[in-house]
């Protein structure tokens, strides 16, 4: 062992009192610390929080929103008291105006729907709005465009303009009478004062060109047992529309006219009389049952020149 160590376990024999003592009263002031120490957070956590004012918080109540009554009054949910109600406007039926439907667009939006129209050999679009060209003097505007048909104000009159593509399959639609003429034995025309007109100008064309005929109906004759001619079956002719408001229906067998049986020379008995009469009466056979058809043909013009019968004896032409 050098003399070093020596010299400090001889230093402890001498002092191990004196440092037992120190070290001992240093372990006691650590103690007495902890444990004041201790005490302190005991009795702080023992006793009740002051507030102060600078742990306080104002805390603002939620505003409320304001309601605007007034806008609500005027959004009308409930309906507006005292409105005028909207009135929609009649229609009096299909159109008598020498018009056409070609094609229809029906947009959502209903200004932006149009219609192709024909008068005469023009065909032109026509938007919601727009006034008809081709009438004469009469102001016919477009109001309505719907996918079979359209709504035209004719002369403050609402009238219907039926798709031509739909007259041809349903030529014999003759609007919300159509079931009831159906149905009766007898279909009186008289009063149609536009029938009785354009019955008149058929008088006139039929003294320039007979044949033409064939214009407002196809016929077919139609024998008996006996191998007699005992009417003649019709079909729409290049004016469907014409045929429906004659009263006419397809496979109708025309069997007399104003007391006239027709036979082989029916053409004959039909051209004089309408060029001769003021009315006529046709029967007709139409599902086994006898129908009459009363038209107005309208005062005949004298002074116009009637068709004389050819040696020929020709007949009515057959389609």
């Amino acid at each position: 062992m050098n003399k070093s160590n020596q010299n400090i376990i001889n230093f402890w024999k001498s002092n191990s009192g004196m440092l037992t003592k120190a070290v001992a009263g240093l372990l006691l002031l650590l103690a007495l610390y902890v444990l004041a120490k201790i005490v302190w957070l005991w009795v702080d956590y023992s006793q009740p929080k002051t507030v102060t004012s600078t742990n306080l918080r104002t805390i603002k109540a939620p505003s409320k929103n304001k309601v605007n009554v007034n806008k609500i009054v005027q959004m009308h949910l409930f309906g507006e008291a005292n409105a005028v109600a909207e009135v929609e406007e009649e229609v009096t039926g299909e159109t008598n105006l020498s018009l056409k439907l070609i094609g229809v667009y029906v947009d959502p939006e209903e200004p932006l729907s149009s219609a192709i129209i024909r008068s005469g050999n023009n065909e032109k679009v026509y938007w919601i709005g727009d006034n008809l060209e081709g009438v004469g003097s009469s102001k016919v505007e477009l109001r309505k465009v719907e996918p079979l048909r359209v709504i035209i104000r004719n002369n403050g009159r609402n009238e219907t303009l039926t798709l031509l593509e739909q007259l041809n399959k349903d030529v014999l639609a003759s609007g919300e009478k159509k079931d009831e003429e159906a149905d009766s034995k007898t279909i009186d025309k008289r009063k149609d004062s536009q029938l009785a007109r354009d019955l008149n100008d058929i008088r006139k064309k039929l003294s320039q060109s007979p044949q033409s005929f064939n214009d407002l109906a196809k016929f077919q004759v139609v024998t008996d047992n006996t191998g007699q001619v005992s009417g003649f079956k019709v079909a729409p002719g290049k004016d469907p529309r014409l045929f429906s408001r004659l009263g006419l229906r397809r496979n109708d067998v025309v069997t007399s006219i104003n007391g006239q049986s027709l036979n082989s020379q029916a053409y004959w008995t039909l051209l004089d009389q309408m060029q001769t009469a003021e009315s006529l009466d046709i029967t007709v056979e139409r599902n086994g049952r006898p129908v009459r058809l009363l038209l107005n043909l309208g005062t005949p013009d004298l002074n116009q020149p009637k068709e004389e019968r050819k040696p020929d004896n020709r007949d009515l032409k057959i389609q």
